[in-house]
């Protein structure tokens, strides 16, 4: 009982770590719990019914749900990744989830580990992690609004998915994500005004982009091999063939690229 008291009160300091921000004092904090977890009867590797079994188990979850909020803090993909892993079991509905109270971080953590596969493009993931969940999480706040900024992916609604961005960056957790499927729409538009356009002026590129400076354009334009000329963004030379012989609709275009392909891998 004095390991799991001992435990205990090493994950309120954890706790205050993460959401104070300080990762060197978190990082510390996680190592030892993580020792203290094994040390434990029911979460040694050859368990053993214990009468604090619950408590047990209830504290390892708490211990990989910080973990995963702390990879998110340090920017570390892996380690949200393996936290999450580790956490998973203790959410899916099952003998253990429903053998512990619910933990009030479920949506929110669920919903950060949807809007990472989102930013990865990993869509048939996104899926089958849905089908997981139970009802009343899918139903969540936090998880609809993911599911909402999927559901504009697909259509090739890049300007909501980029709005809706406002609304998730109140939290610190989800900049890592937020960055990296700004970059992910950010290259779904160029795709698409690669084949739309012979070429763009500069300034609704920068408001397509949502870019900041001609410096900003400047460098997305170099990356994809794009010329700036006269004010304007140039996809492709006379001599390339650049554009479509009339618009066509992003929201067609996407079905043809990255969304739609993984889509496939759902069916």
């Amino acid at each position: 009982m004095s390991d799991l008291a001992s435990a205990q009160r090493n994950l309120q300091q954890l706790e205050s770590a993460v959401q104070s921000g300080s990762v060197d004092q978190a990082n510390k904090l996680l190592s030892k719990l993580k020792l203290d977890l094994i040390s434990l009867p029911a979460l040694a590797a050859n368990s053993q019914p214990s009468p604090t079994t619950t408590d047990e188990l209830l504290l390892a979850r708490g211990v990989y749900e910080q973990a995963v909020l702390l990879g998110t803090l340090r920017s570390d993909l892996v380690v949200f990744q393996r936290s999450w892993s580790q956490l998973a079991p203790y959410y899916i509905p099952g003998d253990l989830s429903r053998s512990l109270t619910p933990s009030p971080r479920q949506a929110f953590l669920t919903a950060l580990n949807l809007l990472r596969l989102l930013s990865q493009a990993a869509v048939a993931e996104f899926h089958a992690e849905l089908e997981l969940l139970s009802d009343e999480i899918k139903a969540s706040p936090e998880v609809t609004k993911i599911m909402e900024v999927e559901a504009w992916l697909m259509e090739g609604a890049y300007n909501r998915v980029l709005e809706a961005q406002d609304a998730l960056s109140t939290s610190p957790y989800t900049a890592i994500f937020l960055q990296r499927l700004t970059d992910t729409v950010r290259e779904e538009v160029a795709a698409c005004c690669e084949r739309s356009y012979a070429s763009l002026n500069s300034a609704e590129a920068l408001k397509l982009f949502r870019l900041e400076s001609e410096a900003q354009l400047e460098e997305l334009a170099q990356g994809h091999g794009w010329r700036l000329t006269s004010g304007r963004v140039e996809f492709a030379g006379p001599d390339e063939g650049g554009g479509l012989p009339a618009p066509v609709s992003q929201d067609i275009i996407s079905n043809c690229m990255l969304y739609a392909k993984e889509l496939e891998r759902i069916v």
